[in-house]
């Protein structure tokens, strides 16, 4: 893995319709989402967080190599599976990308 001031770290804050959080996860789970990432060439980690404070939300961290292996990301299948996931589930998205 490269240093880390060289890799791209992306915070993902998933606001989730009230008492849908459990189902998302498992959508998520089914489609296999994590593990079809984390097997992209420039993908150094790729994990869904659940906040103990609020039912609501999902925390997902990513980790890559830089900004232009999300291009072909963004293309994968699984990248797409995930927005009608999100579709479903999901009132609001927050990303923070970190360099």
């Amino acid at each position: 893995m490269k240093e880390e001031e060289d890799v791209l770290y992306v915070h993902v804050r998933y606001k989730v319709k009230p008492g849908m959080r459990n189902a998302f996860i498992e959508a998520i789970k089914k489609a296999k989402i994590s593990s079809r990432t984390m097997e992209e060439p420039g993908n150094f980690g790729y994990e869904f967080l659940i906040p103990m404070e609020n039912e609501d939300e999902l925390f997902l961290v990513e980790c890559w190599e830089n900004e232009e292996v999300l291009v072909p990301h963004r293309e994968k299948e699984h990248f797409k599976e995930l927005q009608t996931i999100k579709a479903e589930y999901v009132l609001n998205t927050e990303i923070k990308r970190i360099n």
